[in-house]
């Protein structure tokens, strides 16, 4: 890095041999100095081979995105939940988000689900949230 004073990568902002490229996504690289207002209601103009994947990703491993959500948040996702999120997830076109990632799939269907409230359900002690819960004097465990 003696050549310069800047020692990062400088993005090519074209189609090569091995990657094809995405101006969408060029656009939107994270940490870029760049800021982009998206919201929620924020989608991809075109749908892209990359949206596809992560489309039918999410459909084919919903079972695993369900138990990693359930791992990491600590809270039992029953079936009728489960099933509302898949519901949401497909009508909001989440796949189009613009920050929707084959990384980020399991939180894209919490992300776009709407309000739930979490009275009775039923979450893991080991978890922080249960243990959080547990430490409060007006929750009772079961």
């Amino acid at each position: 890095m003696e050549n310069t004073d800047k020692p990062y990568g400088k993005h090519y902002n074209h189609s090569i041999a091995i990657a094809a490229h995405n101006e969408t996504m060029y656009r939107l690289r994270p940490y870029d100095g760049h800021y982009y207002n998206v919201t929620r209601d924020s989608r991809k103009e075109e749908v892209t081979e990359y949206e596809r994947t992560v489309y039918h990703s999410a459909r084919e491993n919903f079972d695993l995105a369900m138990y990693i959500l359930e791992q990491d948040i600590g809270i039992y996702i029953a079936e009728n939940i489960a099933r509302q999120m898949l519901q949401e997830y497909v009508a909001s076109e989440a796949h189009m988000y613009y920050w929707a990632t084959l990384y980020n799939i399991p939180w894209m269907f919490l992300y776009f689900m709407t309000a739930h409230s979490c009275y009775g359900l039923i979450t893991r002690r080991d978890s922080e949230l249960g243990k959080y819960l547990f430490k409060l004097y007006n929750v009772i465990a079961q």
